[in-house]
């Protein structure tokens, strides 16, 4: 059986494909080579000790800063409680491997003083 269809043009193929990483995404008008900006707001924009534009922040800065942000905001949202438990369970997980290894390798070796008959 013979399929005939027409080749796909390029932009069909990659239409739904991104084709720019997702941490430099970019607007219509900044065009494709454009240099990666990011916009704060305008209370995170002034720096403490001065007015004025800091540095600007590449991709893979703002991917750190927003992936620290998360861990932190995660940790923060731990109780004590949660931490005890959490150390107990890491504990008495590893002495519940360390007694299993036990029990197989001694109910697994051979008495001395068994005699083969």
């Amino acid at each position: 059986m013979t399929v005939t269809s027409v080749p796909r043009s390029v932009s069909d193929a990659t239409r739904f494909t991104p084709t720019t990483p997702h941490a430099s995404s970019k607007t219509v008008a900044e065009g494709r080579f454009a240099v990666p900006t990011t916009r704060k707001a305008p209370a995170a924009a002034s720096a403490p000790g001065g007015g004025g534009k800091g540095p600007v922040e590449t991709p893979e800065q703002r991917v750190a800063r927003l992936r620290r942000a998360h861990q932190a905001a995660k940790l923060s949202q731990v109780s004590k409680v949660d931490k005890i438990i959490d150390g107990g369970r890491r504990f008495f997980d590893s002495a519940h491997k360390l007694t299993v290894a036990g029990l197989i390798g001694f109910t697994g070796k051979e008495h001395p003083h068994q005699t083969a008959s």
